[in-house]
């Protein structure tokens, strides 16, 4: 299938290249989501086992295209030969929405990895704060898995869907999830910062990690920089797809 020039990109690069083969499908988080479970071919890279780490999916399009849309790794197989991948379907989709939604057993994906960046904690980690809407779901709850248990976490859930009540559970009290609806969740994140300066223990040695729709991420990107609350070092900030179009951004 033609994959274009992003493809020849990738190939030049050396992109490793990965066969998934679908195994299982079940709707989960109330069905606001299709998970897909995947075996591979060869075994997958551990670079993958991290939190939030992603892979690059081929998708086919009508006339023999393919294109690229690159989703995280809910979890993976302590072999590594096998994936689960989360699908956030919903009324106008894209080309990966619509796969998932079709899904069977039997059927077939490419993959390369490249380009993945997982979630990084310091050794002094204190906190994290997280944003996230349906995209970025999966991301927030593979973050909140591999936390120590002595490390807060604030999470703030956008988007059409409260997922909350689907947030790992943590062996602790130090995690504390807001979900807020609407296309600007920026006051909420606000908010959340005043509160932990305020009434927590500070933002010192805390971490800030956002994904989601890019103009909601804009304006949180301006607050971020503009409140200076941490190092560059310390804050995520991507988007992973544009509203009003049926694909994912490249990540």
């Amino acid at each position: 299938m033609g994959r274009g020039f992003q493809g020849a990109v990738l190939d030049l690069l050396g992109a490793r290249q990965f066969d998934l083969k679908v195994v299982q499908t079940q709707d989960v988080y109330g069905g606001v989501m299709r998970r897909v479970s995947f075996s591979s071919d060869s075994p997958l890279p551990a670079s993958l086992h991290e939190a939030a780490a992603w892979l690059r999916l081929w998708f086919p399009l009508e006339g023999g295209r393919e294109v690229q849309r690159g989703y995280t790794i809910s979890s993976i197989a302590p072999d590594s030969d096998g994936c689960d991948i989360d699908f956030f379907v919903h009324d106008g989709g894209g080309p990966a929405a619509h796969w998932a939604t079709h899904a069977k057993v039997g059927d077939h994906l490419h993959a390369q990895v490249m380009g993945s960046r997982p979630f990084q904690q310091d050794e002094a980690l204190q906190g994290v704060v997280l944003f996230a809407d349906e995209s970025a779901f999966p991301a927030v709850c593979s973050i909140l898995r591999v936390l120590p248990i002595n490390v807060h976490a604030e999470v703030i859930v956008g988007g059409d869907h409260d997922l909350t009540a689907f947030l790992p559970e943590r062996r602790n009290k130090l995690t504390t999830a807001r979900f807020v609806d609407g296309a600007s969740p920026v006051s909420c994140v606000e908010s959340v910062l005043q509160s932990v300066m305020r009434d927590g223990p500070g933002l010192e040695n805390w971490q800030f990690w956002a994904a989601g729709e890019r103009s909601a991420l804009r304006d949180i990107r301006v607050l971020i920089a503009r409140g200076r609350h941490f190092p560059r070092s310390a804050v995520h900030i991507q988007a992973y797809w544009i509203a009003e179009r049926s694909f994912t951004l490249e990540r």
